[in-house]
């Protein structure tokens, strides 16, 4: 069961099995050579309402807000190269982004299936419309954030106004783990049917972050059916050959295209914010025109190396294909 449910609900350092199950793309990629951008990550604005110290993006420009006419025509461009899901995330909170309704709306009218990840702070802005839009959405939790009345009422009123969206939380473990705060938040999931509570290590000081199945209060914890403990494995250095770049892009606040969700994280000297050292370009049909990869070589740490080797695999012209 909870094999199932990583295989759904996360990604990185997991074996691709939705990929692998989606024939549509894998016909486009031994067809046609053409890998589509089928999920892109949107991340509308840099403003947010917290500021955590484990935050990835803590570096960046936070008054940044990509203008809706904008980001209208990024969506066009990658609708009609084959997107068919997109996650509105961060950068900073996307429930700051201004015309947040209007973007949920505009991506159902495309047909495009909508993730959100937000910390909840402001979730009383969607409107009861764009909380039947939304397929999944993620709240964002950590040790720093003390689980209290005001903020978990907010939460509770947008899940009573939307019964068929998949609720989870995302929940950051730092080096002092604070085991009564998860398990309000592991309590509070499962009261509300949440499809899971994801605990994962703060990876910008992994080393730090004590592993929750080594004290007897973190196997309980991670013994909950609802709980995935995400143990990152040891990141591997990237290659040439970065594939995940044109099947799940970035977008950041500025408009400009990433690799991955992990592009903050693959340098060396890894600087809290999106670098122009990671930037893909910005002629996006060029790009899928001409299948032009992210040069990953660059990259010290990759979390998506499962994807990158399926991806290179299947882009391999085998002859006898019938004698499997």
């Amino acid at each position: 069961m909870k094999e199932e449910k990583f295989a759904s609900f996360t990604a990185a350092d997991q074996f691709p099995e939705k990929l692998a199950q989606d024939y549509s793309v894998i016909r486009s990629i031994k067809k046609y050579n053409n890998i589509p951008p089928v999920h892109i990550q949107v991340c509308p604005t840099n403003k947010c309402t917290r500021d955590c110290s484990f935050c990835s993006c803590s570096e960046r420009e936070k008054g940044i807000t990509l203008p809706f006419d904008k980001l209208k025509k990024i969506i066009n461009t990658f609708k009609s190269l084959g997107t068919k899901a997109i996650t509105i995330t961060g950068g900073g909170d996307p429930l700051c982004y201004p015309e947040i309704n209007e973007l949920i709306s505009f991506l159902v009218e495309k047909e495009i299936k909508i993730g959100l990840v937000t910390n909840g702070d402001l979730i009383s802005r969607l409107s009861i419309e764009s909380l039947s839009s939304i397929v999944w959405c993620r709240i964002s939790c950590s040790d720093e954030v003390n689980y209290n009345q005001k903020w978990i009422s907010q939460v509770k009123q947008a899940i009573d106004k939307s019964k068929n969206l998949d609720w989870s939380f995302s929940y950051v473990l730092s080096f002092n783990p604070n085991y009564e705060n998860i398990k309000k938040y592991v309590s509070f999931a499962n009261r509300n049917k949440f499809s899971h509570i994801r605990i994962v290590s703060d990876l910008l000081h992994h080393d730090a972050v004590p592993d929750l199945e080594d004290t007897e209060e973190g196997k309980k914890i991670i013994n909950n059916p609802l709980v995935l403990y995400q143990k990152r494995k040891t990141p591997v250095k990237g290659t040439k050959g970065c594939y995940i770049s044109l099947l799940k892009p970035v977008i950041d606040a500025s408009g400009n295209l990433f690799p991955c969700c992990g592009a903050q994280y693959a340098l060396k000297k890894q600087t809290r914010n999106f670098s122009s050292e990671m930037g893909m370009g910005l002629d996006i049909k060029h790009i899928w025109s001409n299948q032009i990869n992210f040069n990953g070589s660059v990259c010290e740490y990759c979390y998506y190396s499962d994807y990158n080797n399926f991806l290179s695999r299947l882009l391999i012209p085998l002859k006898h294909k019938e004698f499997i």
